[in-house]
């Protein structure tokens, strides 16, 4: 049994703020880890004890308020994320660990107050792909030892991602057929092995090439080709889109080009045959997805594919967001632009601080987390899905007892959140085993409604 917190003496000896008990005598093992600061919190898993607290100093090392030791030998390992400051609850589940408290970095990343941590095999690196026509080949780096495979998933928005195939473990390629041509495509890839999944490795936005021209019909055929080849298109679909009263502008929703925050929220003046829109930071597009448009649409300064994937530090700063709109056939018009000056300051960032009287050691109140509230989900979710409408399902599922109150709310739908759904679906709408191609453990429309019907 394992003890924490501000004493000197325990179990008959002399020990400093961490100790390990005999569970039957209460007397204290010869275990001591002799930390110069709190231990506030603990969590075993995967043969490790992990803790955090105000220390820095613990098994003869230097480590700052985080820490773990192997349970079979007492010693402490490697592993030294370094917070910035006090840490007051840690939770684990499978191979990630998740650590809360009241730093502002962490592991050399500028990150508040909650944070996540990956033990398991590696994940892939160096994701590329080439196209051709109809497939998509792809090829990784290998990374891991004790994999069982590699999973590969596809999305045509870069946002929702479907199943596509699995490949044996030491794999290094994979070919996805049966694609349109012509048609962006983005891909992820995950090591698999037997507690789950690997973070996801995205690739960017992959066009598949044209369809090659059809020219099984003779010059003496019935049909009459001689403006060119036949497309199997309407004339519509090349139409181009219609130039709109005062041209397409993009603009920020008051237009002042200075923001405080790194979230914008975006408006342009488009024709009405607009029905998509791409957004890019970069101007080449290999951050963007192609979604369906909106007249307002929150972004990311420092982000890539609409906001999914986002940096942790946003540097103050000129960003020019482009926008290049399609029609309902995907003609494309130009590329237009606005450029946003963020100037974030020390007030503005210090509204996201959490007082210090707020400051519990249950994760479950970190900040930021805790203000996006339980409501409507209006995405489709799966597995590996993050962002706000994620920390929104489980605010949902926490509310009504389906998420764990001792799990940290990240908005990373992870192995908890999909038990949570699972769990919601068995008792909920009677769907109680199946794979994500029926939709068990994911978030689709039935799942949403019925949700949105629990008060």
């Amino acid at each position: 049994m394992y003890v924490g917190g501000y004493f000197s003496t325990i179990g008959g000896s002399s020990r400093s703020y961490i100790a390990a008990l005999d569970a039957t005598t209460g007397s204290s093992t010869a275990w001591n880890a002799n930390a110069n600061g709190s231990v506030e919190a603990f969590d075993i898993n995967n043969g490790k004890l992990y803790v955090g607290g105000r220390f820095t100093s613990i098994g003869g090392q230097s480590r700052n308020r985080v820490a773990s030791f192997e349970l079979g030998t007492g010693s402490i390992t490697s592993w030294n994320p370094n917070a910035s400051d006090r840490v007051y609850s840690i939770s684990s589940r499978d191979d990630y660990v998740y650590v809360g408290g009241r730093y502002s970095s962490i592991n050399n990343l500028s990150v508040y107050y909650i944070s996540s941590f990956y033990f398991g095999p590696a994940a892939p690196s160096g994701l590329t792909g080439t196209a051709t026509a109809n497939a998509v080949t792809l090829n990784w780096t290998d990374n891991a030892a004790g994999e069982s495979g590699y999973n590969i998933d596809i999305s045509t928005d870069g946002v929702n991602f479907i199943d596509s195939t699995s490949v044996a473990a030491n794999s290094e390629t994979a070919t996805i057929g049966s694609l349109s041509p012509e048609t962006n495509y983005f891909f992820r890839v995950a090591t698999a092995y037997d507690l789950g999944e690997s973070p996801n490795l995205y690739s960017s936005v992959i066009r598949t090439d044209a369809a090659p021209a059809d020219d099984s019909n003779d010059s003496n055929g019935s049909d009459d080709q001689s403006s060119g080849s036949y497309s199997g298109l309407p004339d519509e679909a090349f139409i181009r889109l219609t130039a709109p009263v005062g041209g397409f502008l993009v603009y920020d929703n008051q237009d002042g080009k200075v923001t405080r925050t790194r979230e914008v929220i975006m408006n342009f003046n488009v024709s009405n045959d607009v029905r998509k829109v791409a957004i890019s930071l970069t101007g080449d597009y290999t951050d963007s997805i192609v979604q369906e448009y909106q007249p307002e649409i929150k972004i990311d300064l420092c982000s890539k594919f609409a906001g999914f994937i986002q940096a942790s530090a946003c540097p103050d700063g000129d960003y020019t967001v482009h926008a290049k709109f399609y029609t309902i056939w995907g003609t494309p018009s130009g590329t237009f632009s606005h450029v946003i000056t963020l100037k974030a300051n020390e007030a503005a960032r210090a509204k996201i601080m959490v007082p210090q009287t707020a400051i519990k050691t249950e994760m479950k109140i970190v900040a930021g987390v805790s203000k996006i509230s339980a409501g409507a989900i209006s995405q489709n979710l799966r597995y590996g899905s993050k962002g706000a409408q994620v920390i929104m399902l489980q605010n949902n599922l926490k509310k009504i007892g389906y998420f764990p109150e001792s799990i940290v709310v990240n908005g990373n739908y992870g192995p908890t959140t999909r038990d949570a759904v699972k769990k919601f679906q068995c008792e909920k709408m009677n769907i109680c085993s199946g794979s994500e191609s029926n939709g068990y453990g994911l978030i689709g429309p039935k799942t949403r409604e019925a949700l949105s019907k629990i008060k």
